[in-house]
């Protein structure tokens, strides 16, 4: 089996992933991931029992996916908010785009919705929540540290803190 994490976009994805990766070996956003999705091709590189979190833009892969996904967002508002805290958006663009990844998620053959706010809010039982669905073991680590400046992105190597 092999396990997902899709995700919206600047709601904690990356953070979830470190959290979650003492119980499962776990990817962030490896190079393999971030190709165009014509050119992703999950079963060649993505092994059974590992979690690969793959960045927003990969959305389209997600209908076509027989495995456990979790789908981390925000919502509409929030969402829209975030991105403007972090750089200039066109909000018509942003809100078709959030609105894209969310209509691929709802075709999923198995996921679960976490909502960023209680992710966030919850950490500990939205990770123990996630591992009970993967039916794993869940282990749970301590992060104080942010998580995007400490490299785990891009990297083909699984997460080791």
């Amino acid at each position: 089996m092999k396990y997902f994490i899709f995700h919206t976009s600047f709601c904690g994805s990356t953070l979830l992933a470190c959290l979650l990766s003492k119980s499962i070996n776990t990817l962030a956003e490896p190079s393999w991931a971030c190709l165009p999705i014509d050119q992703v091709d999950f079963n060649k590189n993505h092994i059974d029992g590992q979690l690969v979190k793959y960045p927003s833009m990969a959305y389209q892969l997600i209908p076509n996916i027989d495995s456990k996904i979790v789908f981390l967002y925000r919502n509409f508002d929030d969402h829209l908010n975030k991105l403007e805290s972090v750089r200039e958006i066109n909000r018509k663009e942003e809100a078709f785009l959030w609105s894209l990844r969310f209509s691929y998620a709802t075709q999923a053959k198995d996921i679960i919705f976490i909502e960023s706010n209680y992710f966030l809010n919850n950490q500990k039982e939205t990770c123990q929540l996630i591992c009970n669905y993967f039916g794993i073991e869940y282990k749970p680590i301590e992060i104080n540290f942010h998580v995007k400046d400490a490299g785990y992105l891009g990297k083909d190597t699984v997460i080791n803190i």
